[in-house]
């Protein structure tokens, strides 16, 4: 669209309606940071969400959202939010999915599908003190392109039900319950806790699953890269019997490992595709003349989309290269509004470090015990999950264990 376009701003009318387009990194920041005030997500996108996350952060404006986020910011705090024995306890769920046969190899398994169990159990547990045990009530046979109907969506709201009831029960005997039982400090309005928890356990379990299953995607793509980011982690880290070495702190420094995840949340964001509706009529800072240094106008009510996959690849900021797998980039590279994973300015996910700790933890704990991975399809071309964050659909993927008494492969 854009290429057609041979712009980075330009507008498209449909119904009458006048959509504004734009990849420009200034626009976006302009929506997002220094004119925040002339923008808000807009009643369609507030009603799309309301019958899911109700009346949740994600999907609010205005007084709402101000409260929302002053109640949960204070909540978000690291330590809360992260638990290296927790998510080592589902990493091991995880590896017993995942029995190597005879030649190291495993079964070919479907790792997007095993990622969003391992974030659904992990992040139940986190939030609610209790899980699902989505991983458990899987079979450990090889598992198919296909989804498993281990869990259903009816089972997920089911059991959110009756873990926010037994909690609610927890918090009245006075036992701790993490999160919750902080929450429950701001707020005993039972909707409000069930928008919260939905916005925190949906936000959560998505962005994180997407950013796992992309990394495996693209490390197995590229052994040269996976062979030099085991090697950084065996080195920082220890071999796969060293799991205890490992602390979110010590996650930060090892600089590949944040590489590979920043690469790969370049390539593919969470959320690739956003918008914003003007409050009042204002401007963004370019788009406008036939060399779009102008500013452009835009009318109360009327909607801007930005891609973020688009900009995140455009040359000016990332050379002719913008498109390749590179986490050596990052070496040299400075954050710019040209790369927004996690959004930005006042309305930046609360989220964004307990998901790149979760995600690095896990990432870390599988090279550590796999030293390769391979594709079952190692021609095929990246496939999108529908949804409202990007994770791949469906892949098959085999991991093969190093030797026992081995480091590196």
């Amino acid at each position: 669209m854009f290429l057609e376009e041979k712009r980075r701003t330009f507008e498209t009318s449909i119904l009458g309606s006048t959509i504004i387009h734009t990849v420009e990194p200034k626009n976006i920041q302009a929506m997002m940071v220094t004119q925040f005030g002339d923008f808000e997500l807009g009643k369609m996108r507030r009603g799309v969400l309301f019958p899911l996350i109700g009346n949740g952060i994600s999907a609010t404006d205005g007084k709402a959202w101000e409260h929302n986020r002053a109640m949960l910011r204070l909540l978000f705090v690291r330590a809360q939010m992260v638990d290296v024995e927790l998510e080592e306890k589902h990493t091991q769920n995880l590896f017993r999915q995942l029995p190597n046969n005879k030649d190291g190899w495993t079964n070919p398994v479907n790792i997007t599908q095993m990622l969003f169990q391992f974030t659904l159990e992990f992040s139940t547990e986190l939030l609610f003190k209790t899980t699902v045990h989505s991983q458990s009530s899987s079979s450990l046979q090889i598992l198919s392109a296909k989804p498993t109907k281990s869990f259903t969506s009816q089972d997920l709201a089911k059991n959110l039900d009756e873990a926010t009831q037994h909690l609610q029960k927890r918090f009245k005997s006075k036992q701790d319950s993490g999160f919750l039982n902080a929450l429950f400090k701001k707020t005993e309005d039972p909707t409000e806790l069930r928008n919260q928890l939905l916005n925190i356990l949906i936000a959560s379990r998505d962005t994180t699953t997407s950013l796992m299953s992309w990394t495996f995607w693209l490390l197995a793509k590229h052994p040269e890269i996976y062979n030099k980011l085991r090697s950084h982690i065996i080195t920082h880290f220890g071999s796969d019997d060293q799991a205890n070495r490992i602390t979110f702190e010590r996650l930060n420094s090892c600089k590949y490992l944040q590489f590979v995840m920043k690469e790969v949340l370049r390539l593919y964001p969470p959320i690739a595709i956003n918008s914003r509706k003007a409050t009042k009529d204002t401007t963004l800072p370019l788009g406008g003349g036939s060399d779009e240094q102008s500013p452009i106008f835009l009318k109360e009510g009327q909607v801007v989309i930005f891609y973020a996959h688009i900009t995140h690849t455009l040359r000016e900021f990332w050379g002719p290269d913008a498109n390749n797998f590179d986490p050596d980039r990052w070496a040299d590279q400075k954050s710019t509004w040209a790369y927004l994973p996690f959004s930005g300015g006042p309305r930046i996910c609360l989220g964004q470090q307990s998901a790149l700790a979760e995600a690095g933890y896990l990432i870390t704990r599988m090279l550590q015990r796999f030293d390769r991975a391979k594709l079952a399809d190692p021609h095929a071309s990246a496939a999108h999950r529908p949804s409202t964050t990007d994770s791949p659909a469906d892949y098959m993927i085999y991991f093969h264990e190093a030797p026992t008494g081995t480091t590196l492969g």
